[in-house]
């Protein structure tokens, strides 16, 4: 009897879980990483954030962070990055504090997750927060590689207008050496 007991409670729980990552892919889809973050902070009452390893926001909560949170996640985000674990939780000022690496590419370096709580933390919050990081690592890589596309066109159009600047002063040689180097080719 207590088996089937534990086995139904075991598969409820995966139920919930498989739950949880679909409403997070939801979330990431109709918005990316704020809306993971704010679903996250909902569904287990914590102050939930990104930030590198700095403790700077990398996405701001959605909550404002009071000095003891502050302070308990810039722990978190420096045991973790000396330490060099994969993830870290602590317990201080009856406050509880998981902070957990995003996945980066090369080049890019991912920032952190960190969540706070009362010190009474759901036990399923660790689990949670682990799920949450592949979508939210797909979600911030997203979005950095946007931001990384829009600064390279920008810098592109202002390279095509130092040509066209060129030109219009009469330096030929050095504009078509600059064009030269553009691609797609200038005409």
């Amino acid at each position: 009897m207590h088996g089937d007991l534990r086995a139904d409670t075991a598969a409820v729980g995966r139920i919930r879980r498989a739950d949880d990552v679909l409403d997070m892919q939801r979330a990431a889809r109709k918005g990316g990483t704020g809306p993971v973050l704010r679903w996250l902070a909902g569904r287990t009452g914590a102050t939930v954030l990104l930030m590198n390893s700095a403790g700077t926001p990398a996405h701001p909560p959605h909550a404002p962070l009071g000095d003891a949170e502050r302070g308990l996640a810039l722990r978190g985000a420096r045991e973790l990055a000396e330490r060099r674990l994969g993830s870290v939780a602590i317990d201080q000022d009856g406050l509880t504090c998981i902070v957990l690496p995003l996945d980066g590419s090369r080049g890019a370096a991912a920032p952190l997750l960190a969540a706070v709580v009362p010190r009474s933390a759901p036990p399923e919050l660790p689990l949670l927060l682990a799920d949450a990081t592949s979508v939210l690592s797909l979600s911030w890589l997203a979005e950095h590689t946007r931001r990384k596309q829009h600064r390279l066109r920008i810098a592109e159009a202002g390279t095509r207008e130092a040509v066209l600047h060129l030109l219009l002063n009469g330096h030929t040689s050095a504009a078509r050496q600059i064009a030269g180097a553009l691609r797609p080719a200038l005409p």
